[in-house]
């Protein structure tokens, strides 16, 4: 008894050569590149992720169980990819992988659902971008700001820092406690009673005018104390320019009473 199986043979050879161009396709493109079944299972991985992680594909496969993604950040990657697959929607994680070495280094995982004529999600394309020397500049600038707010926090005065648009972005320990009001607060000097009355307006003119001309400014005024009390302070501002000559922040020296 024969049986004619050339159709399978057939479909069966044109799905081994779309898988093999698929393959192609995503080992050319540079960066680190995955695709994923409608369920979210890994179907293949380029090159280049099997060279950073030092794995197989079938390793990659096992990535939520294997030591691929870092134990602090699966459950969240577990949890953000399996609600992209049941709404279809596309995913963004920012995660670390292990490096072949044993290195952990942060990645931005972005996937995105492919679909055929009929709107059904066929497939998903994941792009891992690596991020890590992004991340520690960040943490490092993080770390400057804090220790910058520890230092100026230990002068023995008033200090506030304004955005170039005269915004006011920090205000010091000393201040806070002066003023009895947290940062928010003080952001609306103008209309909250830190300035006395009479001082107001005169201050607000002299303040627009130096952010306006990007002059340093000078004047005295009586600020609210915590208990309602008014007390005289003498203030100046000076700008901080970055090497073209633009203004990135205004700095006011200690406040004298």
């Amino acid at each position: 008894m024969l049986t004619d199986v050339d159709e399978r043979k057939r479909a069966e050879d044109a799905q081994r050569e779309s898988e093999r161009e698929s393959r192609l396709i995503v080992n050319s493109i540079p960066g680190l590149v995955a695709t994923l079944t409608p369920a979210g299972e890994v179907e293949l991985v380029n090159d280049q992720v099997l060279q950073y992680c030092g794995g197989t594909l079938r390793e990659m496969r096992q990535w939520a169980t294997n030591g691929t993604v870092h134990p602090e950040d699966l459950a969240h990657a577990v949890d953000v990819i399996g609600q992209s697959m049941m709404s279809g929607d596309a995913y963004e994680i920012i995660e670390r992988l292990r490096r072949f070495d044993g290195i952990y280094r942060w990645f931005q995982v972005r996937g995105l659902p492919f679909r055929d004529s009929g709107g059904r999600i066929v497939r998903w394309y994941v792009l891992l971008t690596d991020i890590d020397d992004l991340k520690r500049a960040e943490e490092a600038l993080r770390e400057s700001e804090r220790e910058s707010r520890l230092i100026v926090d230990s002068i023995p005065g008033l200090v506030v820092a304004l955005a170039p648009d005269g915004e006011v972005e920090f205000v010091n320990r000393q201040g806070v406690e002066f003023f009895g009001q947290p940062l928010e607060e003080l952001k609306h000097w103008g209309t909250n009673g830190a300035i006395h009355p009479e001082d107001l307006p005169r201050l607000i003119e002299d303040f627009t005018h130096a952010i306006a001309s990007g002059r340093p400014f000078e004047w005295e005024a009586r600020g609210r104390r915590f208990d309602g009390v008014y007390r005289w302070f003498q203030s100046r501002g000076f700008p901080l320019r970055d090497a073209s000559g633009r203004i990135v922040r205004w700095h006011t020296p200690p406040c004298r009473r």
